[in-house]
């Protein structure tokens, strides 16, 4: 399924991907790694909250990601659509690209204001350690 298909399912309804706190942003970044991205071992992102995706790494993840950061004074550097972003933050924030610039970004966002269901939104850079892209 590609990202534009993914957000027409997804937008508007809650996902649980594992069970567990309610639809939270892990969740909707798990089913997208498993939907579009075709990685159907739970383990991979799996992580005790968004930003220890990226701050807690582990090396077997290189075979399906690779980890770009945000280079702050960079506004050539940005991700792509499909790639996910990670936020630093006491729990961080983790959203899929769906278009980018150098200066802001709308992403594919769910818990984001807390409670929202999936949907489209708005950021610029702030508290964003990096990106994954899928290899």
């Amino acid at each position: 399924m590609n990202l534009d298909n993914f957000i027409k399912l997804y937008t508007g309804i809650p996902c649980d991907f594992d069970n567990q706190y309610g639809t939270q942003c892990m969740d909707l970044a798990h089913f997208y790694a498993y939907i579009c991205h075709g990685i159907y071992d739970k383990s991979v992102l799996a992580a005790d909250c968004a930003k220890n995706v990226w701050l807690k790494w582990k090396p077997e993840w290189n075979k399906y990601y690779k980890k770009i950061p945000n280079v702050w004074d960079d506004v050539t550097c940005f991700p792509k659509p499909g790639d996910i972003i990670i936020w630093n933050g006491y729990y961080g924030h983790i959203a899929i690209c769906v278009s980018a610039d150098g200066m802001s970004f709308t992403s594919f966002d769910a818990n984001y204001p807390t409670g929202s269901k999936p949907h489209l939104q708005y950021h610029d850079y702030a508290n964003v350690i990096g990106w994954l892209r899928r290899i």
